[in-house]
């Protein structure tokens, strides 16, 4: 029996939708919305896991003890890790809202997550279609280098996760109903992000 039903997310991978549901699904945008707190995002390293390999101290001095959200594995180097919340659990947490945060990192997550996650979708693409390049890149509104697939249902994909991944993590401050304060350490950028500083 078919039966409407309604989604209300911020965070939903809207191209993941549309490739399951087609013309099933019925998409009302409503992200750009006024916040109440501020998002400063700096984009001047990429902050996968690798790069904050090289970094991680100078930002980790940036931040000082603002509480921070990042890679589960890269708590440790900050003086007031999160240490319930990383990329990857996020969701549902209210404990930090009000409360200016940090969130670093650019959540790119396992290249087969993203090759299954095609395949389910029915997304086609050939062996030779799977690689990842710095490139100049349009996503949301934005002109901006980020490494990604060549392969553009690919990169849609690895785009829409990484976005939603970003936007769960930010959102534990609740911005939007409250005046906390997120510094994002992020090459991949926010449309919710108030100022960037690169």
């Amino acid at each position: 029996m078919d039966k409407k039903v309604i989604i209300m997310s911020a965070t939903i991978p809207i191209y993941i939708y549309q490739k399951l549901f087609g013309d099933r699904v019925k998409v009302i945008d409503i992200r750009d919305v006024e916040q109440t707190g501020t998002i400063t995002q700096y984009t001047k390293w990429s902050c996968s896991r690798e790069g904050l390999k090289r970094y991680v101290g100078t930002i980790s001095n940036a931040v000082g003890e603002l509480p921070v959200i990042t890679f589960n594995s890269y708590g440790k180097h900050f003086k007031n890790p999160v240490t319930k919340m990383y990329f990857g659990n996020c969701s549902g947490y209210d404990s930090l809202k009000g409360i200016d945060i940090a969130v670093v990192g650019t959540p790119h997550r396992n290249t087969i997550q993203y090759f299954l996650t095609a395949k389910v979708l029915g997304v086609e693409y050939k062996t030779t279609e799977t690689t990842m390049s710095h490139q100049k890149i349009e996503y949301n509104g934005f002109r901006f280098k980020f490494n990604c697939f060549d392969n553009e249902e690919l990169r849609e994909i690895q785009l829409s996760l990484i976005e939603s991944d970003l936007i769960q993590a930010v959102g534990r401050a609740r911005t939007l109903r409250t005046s906390a304060h997120v510094d994002l350490y992020s090459s991949f950028p926010l449309r919710i992000s108030d100022e960037f500083r690169f």
